[in-house]
């Protein structure tokens, strides 16, 4: 019998986990607990592997019995041969994360529990194989990363609320609304909504308009954006929009304002595009050509043309879009054919969305 079968039968010969027991039969009943192990299982006799399971043999990809006879250090990082030399000497039985290590150099995390058999240098050493944890970890990290450089550069401000309100809110949020995260800890998101409770639902994800109030008691009118997680948090995404919305009521009124102004005019107002389309017309232009303005913003500003005026029309065109502004006499007819001599004073604008001329 060789010296690492002596020591293997010293291992199974043990009778201490199975009392009462023959040793061949406890033997047997260790072997199979160590086959059936999750994890994997190596038994050394003062650093020397006697016996590995299948799953250790799994875990270093090499068989079990090319691993039998040599040292654990062999099988370990050797920049953490220290750490394991220590818990052996020291007979520790609590676990510990090391790196192991693989026959073609490769190196994997594992936990690692040993336990020293009482009055012998043998050691039962169990080991899990942490690779798919540490791989979840870490994308775990990667996307709290990025969610924490999104909480910093995004424009709107990120509040977050759990069941017991709102634990955390962004930089953006605090310099916006002036509340700070020690401000807001246990307050709901509804409490800072004026008017009403904000109950929003975390299925409808369209942005919702709300008003605010800031710290210092100005109400805020914000655009809501709202999201629940898989842990039932919910995140909200709030931007002030109060300069937009009255930039956007200056213009609806700027526009209410040109249309009460140009109803009530006798001047003949049109606005067209710069091909020619129709866009729009006052009542004035209704009454004198005979069409309804339905029928006028279907048309095209050639349709209204004589002959003689359509032969300078490219000129007009081409003289609105060098200088801007067009002045002149154009010659029109009416819806039953009479004709009429307008003078015109028309300016091109651009709306943002296309150039039209009034």
């Amino acid at each position: 019998m060789s010296a690492v079968e002596r020591r293997q039968s010293a291992v199974f010969d043990r009778r201490a986990p199975f009392a009462g027991t023959a040793p061949s039969v406890e033997a047997e009943m260790f072997r199979t607990l160590c086959q059936a192990a999750f994890d994997g299982v190596i038994v050394h006799d003062a650093g020397c592997v006697i016996a590995v399971n299948d799953q250790c043999a799994r875990m270093f990809r090499e068989p079990a019995k090319q691993m039998i006879g040599r040292s654990i250090l062999e099988m370990t990082d050797p920049e953490r041969h220290a750490i394991v030399l220590q818990h052996v000497h020291d007979r520790d039985s609590r676990p510990f994360e090391s790196m192991a290590q693989r026959t073609d150099g490769s190196r994997f995390p594992v936990e690692i529990c040993g336990v020293s058999i009482e009055g012998s240098p043998l050691r039962l050493v169990a080991l899990r194989d942490l690779t798919e944890r540490k791989q979840a970890e870490h994308e775990l990290h990667r996307r709290e990363e990025r969610f924490r450089a999104l909480e910093k550069t995004a424009f709107a401000g990120v509040v977050l609320e759990s069941g017991d309100g709102i634990t955390e809110v962004n930089e953006s949020f605090v310099s916006t609304f002036g509340y700070s995260n020690d401000d807001l800890h246990g307050r709901r998101f509804s409490d800072l909504i004026a008017g009403a409770d904000y109950s929003a639902d975390p299925a409808d994800t369209a942005p919702r308009d709300a008003r605010v109030v800031c710290k210092d008691g100005r109400a805020i009118v914000v655009q809501v954006c709202t999201a629940e997680t898989t842990a039932g948090e919910r995140i909200f995404a709030v931007r002030d929009v109060s300069q937009e919305r009255e930039a956007q009521r200056e213009v609806f009124e700027s526009e209410r304002r040109y249309r009460e102004l140009s109803e009530s005019t006798q001047d003949l107002i049109c606005v067209h595009d710069i091909e020619g389309r129709i866009v729009d017309v006052n009542a004035a232009s209704v009454r004198a050509l005979g069409w309804s303005r339905e029928e006028l913003c279907a048309m095209d500003i050639r349709d209204l043309l004589t002959q003689r005026a359509l032969a300078v029309f490219p000129e007009y065109i081409a003289t609105l879009t060098r200088e801007g502004v067009a002045d002149g006499v154009m010659e029109v007819r009416a819806r039953e054919g009479e004709r009429r001599l307008w003078r015109y004073h028309n300016t091109l604008r651009d709306t943002g969305e296309r150039s039209v001329v009034r």
